[in-house]
C-alpha cells in the first residue's frame, strides 16, 4: 500500500498545485478502466484545460497481482462540445506503470505404490501436488499513447487510448519448476492501451468558491 501511495502522490500534487496556480476551474473525476498494463484499475483524474493528469492502481484479482500507473495528456484538435466542454476531444498521453504477475503451478507431484490384499502389486502412479505461486514477475513501463474522449455529459465521459509501452524494467522470481518454454522471454515494446470511464466528483473552483462563501456567512453571523 505504501508503494502505491508514493506512486500516486506525486501526480496528485503536482496536478493540485498547476490548478491553484492557474485559477481557472479544474474538474476532477473517479475513473474505472480496463487497459494494459493497468489491467482492472481506478482511481483519479483531474482536468485542467487542455491537460489531464490521471493516476489509478489496478488488480487482476489474482492473488500477489495488481499494477499502478500514472499518465500526463495533452489535449488538442479543433473539435469542441460546446461552452460546458473545454478540453478538446483529441489528447496524447505520456506516463509510467509498474505491475507485478504471479504464475501459478502445482509443486510436490508424488509416486505412490499400492499394495492389494494377497500378494502385493506395485502400482504406480503420479498424485499431482498443491497449487502453489510457481514464479512471480515486476515489470515497469513507460507508455506513450494516442487517445480520445468521448463525453455523454457534463458528469460522464468515456476515454480510450492506444500505443506502445517500452519495457524498463524486468524481473521474474522463480520459486520451483524452473524457467520453462517462456520464463526468459523478454518483449521491450508492447502494446499498450486503455479504456475507461470517469464520473465527475466536482468543480475545483466552484468547490473552493462554495467553501469561502460559507466561511464568509458564518464570520458575519
Amino acid at each position: 500500500m505504501m508503494r502505491i501511495l508514493a506512486y500516486i502522490l506525486p501526480f496528485i500534487i503536482v496536478s493540485s498545485a498547476l490548478c491553484q496556480q492557474s485559477g481557472s476551474s479544474s474538474k476532477v473525476n473517479v475513473i474505472i478502466g480496463i487497459g494494459y498494463p493497468e489491467i482492472f484499475h481506478g482511481g483519479i483524474r483531474v482536468n485542467q484545460k487542455q491537460w489531464h493528469f490521471d493516476a489509478s492502481s489496478g488488480t487482476t484479482f489474482q492473488k500477489k497481482e495488481f499494477a499502478v500507473n500514472g499518465n500526463v495528456a495533452y489535449h488538442f484538435g479543433s473539435k469542441k462540445l460546446g461552452e460546458d466542454f473545454i478540453q478538446k476531444l483529441w489528447y496524447t498521453s505520456i506516463g509510467m506503470a509498474y505491475m507485478q504477475w504471479a504464475e501459478f503451478g502445482y509443486n510436490g507431484p508424488e509416486t505412490i505404490s499400492v499394495t492389494t490384499t494377497g500378494s502385493v502389486t506395485s502400482v504406480e502412479y503420479t498424485q499431482q501436488g498443491t497449487q502453489e505461486i510457481r514464479a512471480i514477475g515486476k515489470e515497469a513501463y513507460i507508455n506513450v499513447r494516442l487517445g480520445r474522449d468521448f463525453r455523454i455529459n457534463r458528469w460522464l465521459n468515456l476515454s480510450l487510448s492506444f500505443g506502445l509501452g517500452v519495457n524498463i524494467h524486468h524481473n521474474v522470481e522463480y520459486f520451483f519448476g524452473g524457467q520453462g518454454m517462456w520464463g526468459g522471454l523478454w518483449i521491450p515494446v508492447n502494446p499498450s492501451g486503455q479504456f475507461s470511464l470517469q464520473v465527475k466528483l466536482f468543480n475545483q473552483k466552484e468547490h473552493t468558491l462554495s467553501n469561502e462563501l460559507v466561511s464568509y456567512n458564518v464570520h458575519l453571523n
